[in-house]
C-alpha cells in the first residue's frame, strides 16, 4: 500500500462545492447529508495553555487536528475534551465520522456531526467553515494522473530523460524505500496521524472468486475495491477483522483503496512489509480481542479462538438453554399453584 494523501490534502476533491459558513457547528443531517464524514473548520481567536478543548456534542467519533498536526480522538462513547495549548491564529480541524444511528429508545433521533457548541476553556468557538465529505463521490477521480508526471495531461511538455526519472522517482520508477516512509503523513507522540488515503494494485490470473480482506495492522477506516465500498474496518475493536469482498468486483487487474483515520503500519519499519493488507478466503469474524475499552491500540493481541475453547462455549451455551427450557415451566407451574 502507498499513502496518497491526507483527508486535508484533498478537500477539493471530497468536497467540491466548498463549505457552508456558520457561526456555530451545523449537524450532518441540516447539511443534508445522511452517512459518512464532514469536517468542521475553525480559526482560534486567541492564544491559550493547557485549556480544554470540548465537544460535549460529538457523533459519533472525531479526530482533531491543530495546524495539520494530529492532536487527539473524541468519542461519543468516551473522552469529548481535550487538554491542549494553542496559538491565535491555529487552524482547529475536526473529521467527523458517523457511525450509524440508533434506531430504539430515547435517542431514536439520533443527529449526526456536532449537534452542540464547541469550547476553548470558557470561550465558545464560532465562525465555522463545514465541509460535506463525499468519499464514494470522489474516489473515481481522486487519484487519476497521468503515469509519468513528467508529461502534461495534454503531451504539452516532454517525459523526462530515463536518468533524471530515476534520479525523481529512484530506481525502475518506484520511490525507493526512504522516500516512502518520508512522504508518510505526520503522527502525534501518541501514534495518531491526519486520516489519509492509501492505495494498491492486484491482479488476478484466473476467474475472479469471493474473498475476503484481512485488515490486521491497520487501525480504523474504510477500504474499498475497484471504487466498490467493502465497508468499515476496526480490527482493534473486533470481533470482525476481515470484510467480504464479493467475486463481482473484482477483475484481472484491480486497486484497493484504504481511507486510514487514526494510524496505519506504513512507515513504521525500515521496510514495506508491514504497509500491506492480505486477502484470504475464509473470514475472521469471530477473533479475541484482548484489550479493554480505554487501552492504547498497542495492547491489542487479535487471533482467532482456538478449537477448544469454541466447543467449551457450544457445550456451556447448550447446557444453559436445557436447564432454562425445564426450569422456566416448573417456576411457572409453582408460582401458580401458590399464588
Amino acid at each position: 500500500m502507498t499513502f496518497e494523501a491526507t483527508v486535508l490534502d484533498k478537500l477539493s476533491d471530497l468536497s467540491p462545492d466548498g463549505p457552508i459558513r456558520a457561526d456555530y457547528p451545523i449537524t450532518m443531517e441540516n447539511m443534508q447529508q445522511s452517512y459518512g464524514f464532514m469536517l468542521y473548520r475553525t480559526t482560534l481567536p486567541a492564544a491559550a495553555k493547557g485549556v480544554k478543548l470540548s465537544v460535549p456534542g460529538i457523533r459519533d467519533r472525531g479526530f482533531v487536528m491543530l495546524d495539520q498536526t494530529p492532536a487527539g480522538i473524541l468519542s461519543r462513547n468516551g473522552p469529548m475534551d481535550l487538554n491542549v495549548t494553542v496559538q491565535a491564529g491555529q487552524v482547529l480541524d475536526i473529521v467527523v465520522e458517523n457511525q450509524g444511528r440508533i434506531n430504539f429508545g430515547r435517542y431514536i433521533n439520533d443527529s449526526k456531526g456536532i449537534i452542540a457548541n464547541v469550547t476553548l476553556g470558557n470561550d465558545t468557538l464560532r465562525s465555522w467553515d463545514i465541509y460535506s465529505l463525499s468519499i464514494d463521490g470522489a474516489l473515481p477521480t481522486m487519484f487519476s494522473r497521468p503515469s509519468n508526471p513528467a508529461v502534461d495531461i495534454d503531451n504539452g511538455l516532454p517525459a523526462l530523460s530515463p536518468e533524471l526519472q530515476q534520479e525523481v522517482e529512484g530506481i525502475d520508477g518506484q520511490l525507493t524505500n526512504q522516500e516512502k516512509r518520508s512522504a508518510q503523513p505526520q503522527r502525534s507522540r501518541a501514534g495518531q496521524m491526519v486520516p489519509s488515503f492509501y492505495t494498491g494494485k492486484f491482479s488476478i490470473q484466473d476467474t475472479p472468486q469471493d474473498t475476503f480482506l484481512n485488515m490486521k495492522g491497520w487501525t480504523k477506516g474504510q477500504a474499498f475495491v475497484n471504487g466498490f465500498n467493502l465497508g468499515r474496518y476496526w480490527p482493534v475493536e473486533g470481533p470482525q477483522i476481515t470484510l467480504y469482498v464479493p467475486a463481482s468486483v473484482l477483475k484481472s487487474d484491480n486497486n484497493i483503496t484504504l481511507f486510514e483515520l487514526e494510524a496505519s503500519p506504513c512507515g513504521m519499519s525500515q521496510s514495506d512489509v508491514d504497509c500491506t493488507v492480505e486477502f484470504q478466503d475464509r473470514p475472521i469474524i469471530n477473533a479475541t480481542v484482548s484489550r479493554r475499552r480505554g487501552e492504547k491500540h498497542d495492547s491489542v493481541s487479535i487471533g482467532s479462538a482456538p478449537p477448544e475453547l469454541d466447543a467449551f462455549t457450544a457445550v456451556v451455551s447448550f447446557v444453559s438453554g436445557v436447564v432454562f427450557s425445564v426450569a422456566y415451566p416448573i417456576s411457572t407451574v409453582l408460582n401458580i399453584m401458590f399464588s
